[in-house]
């Protein structure tokens, strides 16, 4: 029987909903940093709402959700699985003075990938780097979408077996935003990316497995059934917005290339 988790993961999935909303907003600016591979042949994604607070070493820490795209209804709309509670940890160092609230979609495109992050037996390892350059604001456009930020993100093998597994997948990209209060981030981070373990068997039951909450063997509470669905249709709209901003951003640049020709 699900708990007082439950109750705190409901909140975290309406937080996933934010993270959706910022990244539309600011693809609707036509700012928003979409890696080459676009958003159309997503086998999952991970939505997390964290906070960095840094002055040379920082740390950074949030709650998110992790959902298989299992495929998409009649018009288009992804259709998202029960969501894995997951659990982000960052230790950073570099060039860095401020806070920072982050909201990040981590877009993954390889099956064996998603699987590999939402094991249960590792510690979910990752590193990388964050760049967050914030422009000045002003009253018509949001912090976010004055604010250039960049993550990447790297899975850290456990051992050998696991190496070779990922060896020849294709990476995750980390589609991110943020309210920054920073002066300045340029900063390498190591940490962990993990499924939360107490909050899974809080909401689904100590005989929960990730495997049986994916493919539905074990039921999603309905205080998730809507805003899940909800999320798909936010997803939808984020392609959306995305497709719209290239197609602006490819008429501006022919535009620019014409004038140049004529210069």
């Amino acid at each position: 029987m699900a708990d007082k988790r439950l109750p705190e993961f409901e909140h975290t999935i309406s937080n996933g909903s934010r993270v959706l909303q910022e990244l539309i907003n600011v693809a609707k600016a036509n700012k928003l940093n979409v890696p080459h591979e676009g958003l159309k042949d997503l086998k999952g994604i991970v939505l997390i709402h964290s906070h960095k607070g840094a002055a040379v070493v920082g740390w950074e820490q949030g709650n998110g959700a992790a959902f298989k795209v299992l495929g998409e209804d009649a018009d288009g709309t992804p259709v998202l699985s029960a969501p894995i509670p997951m659990l982000l940890q960052k230790f950073t160092v570099g060039l860095q003075l401020g806070y920072n609230s982050v909201f990040t979609m981590l877009a993954i495109y390889d099956d064996i990938v998603f699987d590999d992050m939402v094991r249960v037996d590792t510690a979910g390892m990752v590193m990388g780097k964050d760049i967050v350059l914030t422009g000045l604001q002003d009253i018509d456009t949001s912090t976010a979408a004055n604010t250039y930020h960049s993550t990447s993100v790297h899975s850290m093998p456990a051992d050998a077996a696991e190496a070779k597994v990922l060896k020849h997948t294709k990476p995750v990209r980390a589609i991110t935003v943020s309210e920054s209060f920073m002066v300045i981030d340029v900063s390498l981070y190591g940490g962990s990316l993990a499924v939360d373990v107490e909050k899974l068997v809080g909401v689904y039951g100590g005989g929960a497995t990730v495997p049986q909450v994916l493919h539905g063997t074990v039921p999603m509470p309905a205080a998730l059934v809507g805003p899940v669905a909800g999320l798909g249709k936010e997803l939808a709209a984020l392609r959306q917005a995305v497709d719209r901003s290239a197609l602006f951003m490819q008429q501006a640049n022919a535009e620019a290339a014409k004038l140049y020709s004529l210069s």
